[in-house]
């Protein structure tokens, strides 16, 4: 199991990095203060309260790009080309 699907799929965890990361956010535009802890921890009880499948459904959500780069494998290298033994033309 990756970090995405640990994040992802237990809600207390995503609850807390939903609140982290909203502070981070709204702090670097606000200011680290108390009540951007309070905005973003309210924020966070909104969510789960009033949106169907809250936080978690939420950073699944924010992380489901970075799950589809980690997936996406290179394409096949292209097979040797032989000469043909059939005349061109």
């Amino acid at each position: 199991m990756g970090w995405t699907a640990a994040v992802a799929g237990s809600a207390l965890l995503s609850s807390i990095c939903f609140a982290v990361a909203l502070f981070g956010g709204l702090g670097a535009l606000f200011g680290y203060g108390w009540r951007t802890g309070a905005v973003a921890l309210l924020a966070v009880v909104a969510v789960n309260l009033f949106y169907p499948g809250g936080a978690p459904r939420v950073v699944a959500g924010v992380l489901r790009p970075f799950h589809t780069l980690a997936s996406v494998r290179p394409p096949p290298e292209a097979p040797d080309e032989h000469p043909s033994h059939w005349p061109n033309g």
